[in-house]
């Protein structure tokens, strides 16, 4: 199923979550704020990540919905599930692109808050962490220029990818506006699987398979970010995280109800 006809599918499916539960609707956007015991969130974040892994350039589209469930005052735990599309790029003339199938991802993560926002605290201080898993399948082709022309080889490769995040931030609400930014550490495990073929004409011979791991070690970063509340218990974000000019990620959440404790 192509990528953005799963992305039509999960929005749908929201957005008919919030129709239902509206009259009971609270904050939701981004839940970077700790929202509080017995309160549920659920919210719907678009993500575009470029990411300098393994001197590859890489980048995924991912859409992810968040459940959130408040375990106790300070402390918010949530489920991710969703979809995420990975290209590579080897920056190499002979090799196509490596693009990747829509897969599905999942994770989970939490909000710890050190210090709730209240008139006497008007900066909010928080830790997070979270994980997210997704597979990927796809090829590389590389052109044999030395040989006779019409014969490649194909690289057919399948990525487990888990990605590993903690943050430590400030959150401070100004009017309908909540700023945040944050220290961010990231890990990243990929698990390759790769069969290789010469291809010449209508024959494609299988010449070896190979396995790897990968381990990126901890890779840091800043994190800032703006959620806007809007009439009708709803909130818009926007957050930018930023390691360097080939790594970064940009996302966009979309306000989604919440459940209260009664």
């Amino acid at each position: 199923m192509p990528f953005s006809s799963k992305r039509h599918i999960v929005l749908s499916g929201i957005l008919v979550f919030c129709h239902f539960y509206s009259a009971r609707a609270q904050i939701v956007g981004n839940p970077i704020e700790v929202r509080g015991a017995r309160e549920w969130t659920v919210g719907l974040h678009v993500n575009y990540a470029r990411q300098d892994i393994d001197s590859l350039l890489t980048t995924s589209k991912r859409l992810l919905v968040r459940s959130t469930w408040g375990l106790t005052p300070h402390l918010d735990f949530y489920l991710t599930a969703g979809a995420v599309q990975l290209d590579i790029s080897t920056g190499e003339p002979q090799f196509s692109d490596y693009a990747g199938a829509a897969a599905f991802a999942y994770g989970a993560g939490f909000n710890f808050a050190l210090q709730r926002i209240s008139t006497e605290r008007p900066v909010g201080v928080w830790l997070g962490g979270h994980i997210l898993r997704f597979p990927s399948n796809g090829s590389f082709i590389e052109s044999l220029t030395s040989t006779e022309s019409g014969i490649y080889r194909e690289f057919e490769m399948m990525y487990d990818w888990l990605e590993i995040q903690g943050s430590l931030g400030l959150i401070v609400p100004v009017g309908r506006f909540h700023f945040y930014a944050s220290f961010v550490t990231v890990s990243i495990t990929r698990r390759d699987t790769k069969a290789e073929y010469l291809i010449a004409g209508d024959s494609k011979t299988l010449n070896g398979e190979d396995r790897a791991k990968y381990r990126s070690g901890l890779m840091n970063a800043a994190l800032a970010g703006i959620e806007l509340t809007l009439p009708g218990r709803h909130a818009v974000t926007v957050e930018l995280m930023y390691r360097n000019k080939k790594d970064y990620r940009v996302m966009a959440g979309i306000c989604q109800t919440g459940i209260g404790a009664p």
